[in-house]
């Protein structure tokens, strides 16, 4: 019995490690787009997002994630990691519309305006990219 008990404490133990580590990663998000280890941090920061029982909130979230994509594909300085960098950014920009459209008809408006200044950093960063 001792040992079931030991067994199941270890289990428990490894689990709060490894959420513990996966929210780590998805406040600190050390990796980027193109690193070994941007998969795993980028899968705590979406469930991160999916967590969140307010629209308002999980809308708030995505868009915090799409500004640390920009941000990712803005420091793009080799031509490899171009790629991966715009495919994390249209990922969390596709995950963040899907999450827009939870939010109330009162509350859109507010987000809306905050698309389209976003809209106008990416044609910024994009047009960075495509001169380098």
């Amino acid at each position: 019995m001792k040992k079931g008990i030991k067994i199941l404490l270890a289990l428990n133990a490894i689990m709060f490690l490894v959420l513990a580590g996966l929210f780590f990663l998805a406040e600190t998000y050390p990796f980027h787009p193109g690193d070994p280890l941007f998969a795993l941090q980028s899968t705590a920061e979406s469930s991160r997002v999916k967590l969140a029982k307010d629209p308002e909130k999980r809308v708030e979230m995505s868009f915090d994630l799409v500004e640390r994509r920009l941000a990712d594909l803005a420091m793009v300085n080799k031509p490899e990691k171009v790629q991966p960098a715009v495919a994390a950014f249209d990922h969390v920009l596709t995950q963040a519309i899907v999450s827009l459209q939870s939010v109330s008809e009162t509350e859109a408006p507010v987000f809306y305006e905050e698309v389209q200044t976003l809209l106008l950093r990416v044609d910024l960063v994009l047009g960075s990219i495509e001169e380098k």
